[in-house]
């Protein structure tokens, strides 16, 4: 009777870069090095970087070992609210609008050096990512302030350009409330409009014969306020990565 022979112990494959494709010509091995790179990424998942610092100079930022995609959400700034009028009609201010978010995938190298711009709160420039030119990039607007007589601030408008249509979203920041006045027993009362909301952010409440609130969050709008008040701030565009 022929003896029958156990194989108890073979070589482990070794771990691939995570995220790494199978590709035709890959042998068993290496596939399964793969996969279980992409397992271990996955255990991992969702690693994050976030950058709402409000700066109006550009940064630049590394992708890790063994990165090959991204997911991100870009916020533009969110605008200030204003302070109303007290003549011809009287109103409070309007709130700001919001700044635009773009969101979705980008295929990325290992060591590849990513350039973003996330201006500050209150700020008319716009958040950008990769490049400030060509379709490659992806801007996400700032939100505009509203008017003293009453009118809500327009939210930002998004681009993602050409490179990056099949696999990016671009959303417009919500408008800002508009400001009123009314008069109760003889008595005017100037409410300020409601900064506007995002996804990721609280808008500031309108001051109701009080200063406004300031924003709450990313790329959301200030609240407008009386005249002789003082209105809230926009929040910071923010950049937010996982992978």
């Amino acid at each position: 009777m022929a003896a029958l022979k156990y194989r108890f112990f073979e070589l482990l494959p070794a771990l691939a870069a995570q995220n790494a494709p199978v590709v035709p010509g890959d042998g068993l091995q290496l596939i399964v090095g793969k996969l279980q790179g992409q397992i271990a990424q996955a255990a991992a998942y969702p690693r994050r970087f976030t950058d709402n610092a409000g700066n109006a100079a550009a940064k630049n930022w590394t992708v890790p070992a063994g990165v090959y995609a991204l997911r991100f959400r870009l916020l533009g700034p969110g605008a200030n609210g204003v302070a109303g009028q007290n003549s011809g009609p009287r109103s409070g201010g309007g709130g700001g609008g919001a700044g635009a978010l773009c969101e979705g995938t980008l295929r990325v190298s290992p060591g590849q050096v990513i350039a973003y711009r996330i201006p500050p709160g209150g700020s008319a420039a716009a958040a950008w990512l990769l490049v400030e030119t060509g379709d490659a990039r992806i801007v996400a607007g700032a939100g505009a302030a509203g008017t003293a007589g009453g009118v809500g601030g327009n939210g930002g408008a998004a681009a993602v350009g050409a490179d990056h249509a099949a696999s990016a979203v671009g959303l417009p920041g919500r408008n800002g409330r508009g400001g009123f006045s009314a008069t109760l027993a003889l008595t005017i009362h100037d409410d300020g409009g409601d900064g506007a909301d995002t996804a990721l952010g609280a808008g500031g409440r309108g001051g109701k014969d009080a200063n406004g609130g300031a924003a709450n969050g990313y790329g959301a709008g200030g609240g407008g306020c009386p005249a002789g008040s003082t209105p809230g701030a926009g929040a910071a565009a923010a950049l937010l990565l996982e992978y």
